[in-house]
């Protein structure tokens, strides 16, 4: 049974519980944010952004012999065809560290739904229902957060310059821990090289091209995202039968409500 069917779990307002009125405040949070979860199953940029990079891949793979090459000597003496091509890798990593930031960003902008949307259950579930559970700690699990601070860097990247503070501190403790940081005392040094976001894409998923590592993320961002669906729902599992009083409680008041609305939108009366 997929992780995507409520049946299994104690909140959710589907057309049958809109229809007839049978829910609570907890019932109507869940169902936004499971609406919000599912647009993660898809975005309009996703795969243009990872054919792109696969094409960039294969006009210039990136070498770090190459790398090591012109740049660990401090000085290059050598075929100009090794400069050239050096050249167009750097240009040809440029490309893709933006193009792998926009991914990271996207992404970031569903797992704020889903952030926003567990916390919304609880808290209405609470001021509402009357029903005193407190969001866990450890709701939105590691693998999360470390896609969020990929994002965080990525948008926020120009205001690295100097020491960190606030916000950057703890994005920095994220990208130390997948590895990218080379030296954490020195600004100018601080990270291993230019192309941050694309380490962190490999480093995340395992993956050693970034296109494959750019597909994989958003794989791990959808299965993170059912995680918490199904977290938030096994935390609410307890409580069914107050959920059940509370739904029963609310039915004559929530169909007027709905059946006045859904007369409303049509623009039909009572008579049909």
């Amino acid at each position: 049974m997929s992780k995507w069917d409520n049946e299994t779990g104690p909140l959710g307002q589907g057309i049958g519980r809109t229809l007839s009125g049978k829910y609570c405040a907890a019932d109507q949070a869940f169902s936004t944010l499971e609406h919000d979860a599912r647009r993660l199953e898809r975005h309009p940029a996703w795969e243009w952004f990872c054919q792109k990079v696969h094409e960039l891949e294969l006009v210039c793979p990136f070498d770090p012999e190459l790398l090591d090459l012109i740049e660990g000597q401090g000085s290059y003496f050598g075929p100009k065809e090794n400069v050239d091509r050096y050249l167009q890798m750097i240009d040809n990593c440029v490309d893709l560290e933006d193009l792998a930031s926009a991914v990271f960003i996207t992404l970031q902008t569903r797992l704020a739904a889903v952030r926003s949307g567990s916390a919304e259950v609880y808290k209405r579930a609470k001021d509402e229902d009357g029903l005193s559970l407190t969001i866990p700690k450890d709701l939105l699990p590691r693998e999360f957060w470390n896609i969020w601070h990929v994002a965080n860097y990525a948008k926020h990247r120009d205001d690295w310059k100097g020491e960190l503070n606030g916000d950057q501190v703890r994005t920095f403790e994220v990208l130390k821990r997948l590895g990218v940081v080379a030296n954490e005392h020195n600004p100018a040094e601080r990270f291993r090289h230019p192309w941050v976001v694309m380490d962190c894409a490999r480093r995340i998923t395992g993956e050693l091209t970034l296109s494959a590592a750019l597909r994989a993320a958003i794989d791990i961002a959808r299965s993170l995202t059912r995680e918490v669906l199904v977290r938030v729902q096994d935390d609410f599992r307890p409580l069914l039968p107050r959920i059940v009083e509370l739904r029963l409680a609310n039915t004559s008041k929530n169909g007027s409500l709905n059946t006045a609305r859904i007369l409303d939108e049509n623009g039909d009366d009572a008579s049909g």
